[in-house]
């Protein structure tokens, strides 16, 4: 039989001082390969307590695959021990400092030396997978250690990990993180990344909604780091993405803050458990795909039009209030409902405006009210000491405000308001709350509104009006004929409260009333079934984002007759395709 002839990229092999001729690094320099030499190891021991030789690691590394004849060639002169294929160059790399191996003497990476252009940073890159491993430690250390600030928590990854300090400061938002306030966070930031991946079958809104929560967090541009070219790995059921479809998530991304799009992975991995996340360039090893060209006419796209989006801002007369103590203290409720999930609350609200094509920050409690004409803050369950009376005075000088059910109930302890809820915020809702009543599931409940009847659910405030107009009253159970949603005058401004859980439906009805009386425009007529956005360059110039985020052809409103789509330099057409984009300006 013929000798199998074995080849590989990487090769390691070890270097001892007293038998290596003293030239043995310019001897591997003047072969022009990348090669890495770890730190002298001279405190290793062998099984029996005696110390090893000392020696040195070398990864020697071919931009193809060598044979082990060519490489015991290349290394002959240094009168080494016979080298190794490397299964792993990142294992490899970590090996030569033990990173992985702690019961062993730990070298310094700073010892580690790169030859022949290698880069040494790459090996050390956390994959996807172990930045997770990495996220969960740190979410659980900050969470049983109670670290709010955010300088003392480098000061702990710093001491931890260079893998803990990696995460730490490349922060990107993978969602929204129940355990870390991103708010409190971003005031230390320069620029705010965030990662998208939304569940093949999550509608528009969502990904739109937190696209505007890290566009908010700073009020400036943000990164989208990683989105996926097509498949991802980790749902039950992963379809690709539709034609069209990876261009229009990505560019949902820049209409609503992004300044650059980004995506995981460019070849498709070989092995572990992303091996099935997709790639820009997949296993076929091709250009000639679907993907790779959908991705590069993006690219083409964003060239043509990225001198004139970028850096340009969205401005919001409406403004969401998402705050993380609420979103704890909420969740943490004893009582009244299993079922009080914050995110899902803040997004029932938050999608009427998306509806509406009505640009919307989604904003801290600690943030300046006076810039928008209208402020949601559904489930305000926790009203810290001073944020009532700088509601009551944004309401007093003009502004309108929206709160609802569970809310003003208790202040920054957790401690209970006494004399009604909703606490502190009794005069500018001009009501106060008697009791709340919990919806079984299966249980109906109804509310009449504008003669119409709608279901709501989870919770039923009983609300005795004082200075506010009844707007809408529950239709059944007990409290039959009793308030359900109220209005309230107070200064120059409007307050309205809505006491349960009402269905789409009923919200929607709910906020054309407001979003009327509040004198709310949206950036096109409803009922287009479009996304619309809108970012104001520096110098003044509209650039209108018009997103088909679905599998059915729409048709662009007349508003937009005679503009010109800046992403192909052509004007603009009327019959949008499935997943079809146009960024226009007049």
């Amino acid at each position: 039989m013929s000798e199998k002839i074995v080849k590989g990229r990487d090769w390691a092999f070890i270097v001892y001082p007293e038998s290596a001729p003293k030239n043995w690094r310019e001897i591997l320099d003047e072969t022009h390969m990348r090669w890495v030499e770890s730190p002298l190891h001279d405190k290793d021991f062998n099984p029996d307590g005696t110390f090893k030789k000392p020696h040195w690691h070398v990864m020697l590394s071919a931009d193809g695959p060598i044979t082990l004849k060519a490489v015991e060639k290349i290394i002959e002169p240094l009168n080494v021990p016979a080298p190794q294929k490397v299964g792993s160059g990142r294992g490899m790399i970590r090996y030569f400092i033990h990173l992985d191996n702690p019961e062993k003497y730990q070298y310094s990476r700073d010892e580690i030396v790169a030859h022949g252009g290698a880069d040494v940073e790459s090996y050390f890159e956390l994959t996807k997978t172990n930045k997770i491993s990495v996220m969960k430690d740190i979410i659980t250390y900050i969470y049983e250690n109670e670290i709010d600030n955010y300088a003392d928590f480098l000061m702990i990854c710093i001491q931890k990990s260079d893998e803990w300090f990696d995460v730490a400061i490349n922060n990107n938002t993978l969602a929204i993180n129940k355990m870390i306030d991103y708010q409190k966070w971003a005031k230390d930031q320069d620029i705010i990344s965030y990662d998208s991946y939304p569940t093949y079958d999550a509608p528009a809104y969502k990904p739109a909604f937190l696209y505007d929560l890290m566009r908010s967090l700073k009020h400036q541009p943000f990164m989208l780091m990683e989105s996926a070219p097509s498949q991802v790995n980790w749902q039950s059921y992963s379809p690709l993405k539709r034609p069209g479809q990876m261009a229009a998530t990505e560019l949902q991304a820049v209409a609503h803050g992004a300044d650059t799009v980004q995506f995981f992975q460019l070849k498709q991995a070989v092995g572990g458990s992303e091996k099935f996340h997709s790639a820009i360039i997949a296993h076929s090893q091709r250009t000639d795909t679907r993907v790779f060209h959908e991705l590069t006419d993006l690219g083409q796209k964003l060239k043509q039009a990225g001198s004139t989006i970028l850096g340009s801002e969205t401005k919001a007369k409406v403004a969401i209030i998402f705050d993380w103590s609420n979103f704890w203290s909420y969740e943490y409720v004893d009582g009244i409902s299993q079922d009080l999930h914050y995110v899902d609350s803040i997004l029932d609200y938050y999608r009427q405006f998306y509806e509406r094509n009505i640009p919307t920050d989604v904003i801290s409690v600690d943030d300046d009210f006076s810039q928008y004409d209208l402020v949601v803050a559904p489930v305000l369950y926790m009203v810290k000491t001073g944020l009532a009376d700088k509601i009551n005075a944004y309401v007093k000088n003009g502004g309108d405000f929206v709160t609802s059910y569970m809310s003003g109930m208790v202040n920054e302890s957790d401690n209970v308001y006494l004399g009604g809820y909703p606490g502190p915020l009794k005069d500018v809702t001009g009501i106060w709350v008697e009791e709340s009543d919990a919806v079984v599931p299966g249980h109906k409940t109804y509310v009449s509104l504008k003669d119409q009847n709608y279901e709501a659910g989870l919770v039923c405030d009983l609300i005795h009006p004082e200075t506010a107009k009844v707007l809408a009253k529950y239709a059944n159970e007990f409290y039959q004929g009793t308030a359900a949603i109220t209005e309230n005058q107070y200064g120059q401004g409007k307050a309205w409260y809505v006491g349960t859980k009402l269905d789409h439906a009923g919200l929607t009805q709910l906020f054309n009333h407001i979003v009327l009386a509040a004198d709310i425009e949206s950036l096109v007529a409803a009922g287009n079934q479009l996304e619309v956005t809108k970012r104001i360059t520096k110098d003044g110039k509209e650039l209108y984002f018009v997103l088909n985020m679905s599998n059915d052809e729409r048709e662009l409103p007349e508003k937009f007759a005679g503009y010109q789509d800046i992403l192909t330099n052509q004007p603009a057409h009327k019959q949008m395709k499935a997943w079809d984009v146009q960024v226009l300006v007049k």
